[in-house]
C-alpha cells in the first residue's frame, strides 16, 4: 500500500506510509484524554486482518481503496473512539467511518486522477496485513510529528 502511495501521492503532501486514517482533526487541547483513551482501548483489543480491496474507488481529487476484510474491527475501534470524544470531534470526524487507503489525494488536474484511476483499476490486485495498533501523529507547522503508538495488547 505505502508503494501504491508513493506512487500516486503528490510527493510534497506526502508525509506519511500508507495507514487507514480513523479521525483526521483531534484537538490538541485534548490530547491527555486522547492518549488515555487510546491506550485503555490499545490495551483490549487484539490484532486483526486488514484486506485492501482489488476494486479502487474515486476520491473527489483522488484515489483511495477500501478495506474489506478488518472493516467491522476498524469501524468498532472508531464507534467506541467517537462515543467518548463526541463533544469535541470535527463534523468530518464525527460523520461516519469507512475504512480505506487513500492513495492518491489533492490533485486538482482531473486528468491526472483518471489516469492513475485507470491504471489502478488495471494494475492493482489488492493487499492484506495485520492492524496492530494505533498511532497518534500531532500536525505541527506543516509537519506530521509521531505523538505515540499505541500496540494492539488485547488476548
Amino acid at each position: 500500500m505505502t508503494a501504491l502511495r508513493k506512487k500516486y501521492f503528490p510527493p510534497k503532501l506526502n508525509k506519511l506510509g500508507a495507514h487507514v486514517a480513523v479521525f483526521r482533526a483531534l484537538p490538541g487541547s485534548e490530547l491527555l484524554r486522547i492518549n488515555e483513551d487510546v491506550a485503555d482501548l490499545a490495551s483490549r483489543t487484539t490484532p486483526f486482518a486488514l484486506v485492501a480491496s482489488n476494486e479502487p474507488f474515486r476520491l473527489r481529487q483522488g484515489v483511495g481503496i477500501n478495506v474489506t476484510d478488518g472493516q467491522k474491527e476498524s469501524r468498532k475501534v472508531y464507534e467506541e473512539l467517537r462515543g467518548k470524544w463526541k463533544q469535541f470531534l470535527s463534523k468530518q470526524d464525527d460523520g461516519g467511518f469507512k475504512a480505506h487507503y487513500t492513495v492518491m489525494n489533492k490533485v486538482d488536474d482531473e486528468k491526472e486522477v483518471e489516469r492513475a484511476m485507470g491504471e489502478i483499476e488495471r494494475e492493482w490486485k489488492g493487499d492484506e496485513g495485520v492492524c496492530e495498533g494505533l498511532i497518534l501523529w500531532r500536525y505541527d507547522r506543516g509537519y506530521w510529528k509521531l505523538e505515540k503508538e499505541f500496540k494492539f495488547e488485547g488476548k
